[in-house]
């Protein structure tokens, strides 16, 4: 699977009630193959963000800033592996990553960065000391690639949400003076510890699956989104398209049947949003109520 990672690609996401699943499923089954790992096609993902104490990088996407960036823990539950990931965007659209492997799934403080400091100083816009964890997120993700291997899928579901940083708001947040303070939570309130075991296969299969088997037990019923430490969307689908260039795409035109329209998300500030009230983010306050309209409804065109 590594020869089509995409480290730098065009993404194009969009976002759909869960429920729609098993049809697009059906559609891509001729066309796309599905990544299994130990005979599994849903894999289990957490993600730790880091960010200053006045969540510059939010406020870069915040403020519609088009050259912007992530900084992230990336783990792979199932095979216990964590890569510490620098994610930029330039103003072309083009998505960048670099990232470096690690023994760590999540950070408590910045200077459990020390050993990564040389990757950090020449890729992070902001100097290690002052980055500290803002948000996890766990999810459960499905890959497919199509036979040219140009274009790669992702759909992610089970999205959920932990706010790290209790925030006192001075003047919107807008205030580049440093005066948010920041701390993390209790103990108790971090996410759950993450498991994993160690990953003996890698292959992609087509996709002809059962779908409904894999969704028993999900949760679909809708949650109180904004102004809690903790937040989940598990009835909606984020679909992640990622293409080594701007060309013809099959699954986009299957997305356009389905009336499944593109529209920007970052798993990032929708958590920050949904989890910190202290935040400002106009920004995200139109993608905040498609949420809940397709939270809410059966579907609803974007």
């Amino acid at each position: 699977m590594d020869n089509i990672r995409l480290m730098d690609r065009l993404d194009s996401k969009f976002v759909a009630p869960v429920a729609l699943l098993p049809k697009l499923l059906e559609l891509m089954m001729p066309l796309f193959r599905i990544q299994i790992i130990d005979n599994n096609r849903i894999a289990n993902y957490a993600t730790q963000y880091l960010d200053t104490p006045t969540l510059d990088f939010y406020r870069m996407h915040r403020n519609g800033k088009l050259n912007r960036q992530k900084i992230r823990i990336r783990t792979y539950v199932d095979s216990n592996k964590s890569f510490l990931e620098v994610k930029n965007k330039n103003n072309k659209g083009r998505t960048v990553k670099k990232r470096v492997s690690v023994s760590f799934p999540r950070i408590y403080d910045s200077n459990e960065l020390d050993g990564n400091r040389a990757f950090l100083d020449k890729h992070s816009l902001f100097d290690a000391s002052r980055l500290v964890p803002a948000l996890e997120n766990a999810f459960q993700r499905m890959t497919f690639v199509n036979d040219r291997a140009s274009e790669r899928i992702t759909i992610d579901i089970n999205l959920a949400f932990q706010g790290l940083l209790h925030s006192v708001r001075n003047d919107d947040l807008a205030d580049d003076s440093g005066l948010l303070h920041s701390v993390r939570n209790d103990e108790d309130g971090r996410s759950p510890s993450l498991r994993g075991t160690k990953q003996s296969n890698d292959s992609l299969q087509d996709a002809n699956f059962p779908i409904t088997t894999s969704l028993q037990g999900t949760d679909l019923s809708t949650t109180s989104l904004r102004g809690t430490k903790q937040s989940n969307l598990n009835n909606l689908m984020i679909i992640e398209l990622k293409q080594d260039g701007r060309q013809h795409s099959d699954f986009r035109n299957i997305l356009t049947d389905m009336r499944i329209k593109p529209v920007s998300f970052s798993k990032y500030c929708i958590g920050t949003y949904l989890t910190n009230e202290e935040v400002r983010g106009n920004r995200f306050k139109y993608k905040y109520h498609i949420i809940n309209k397709l939270i809410n409804q059966q579907y609803a065109a974007i």
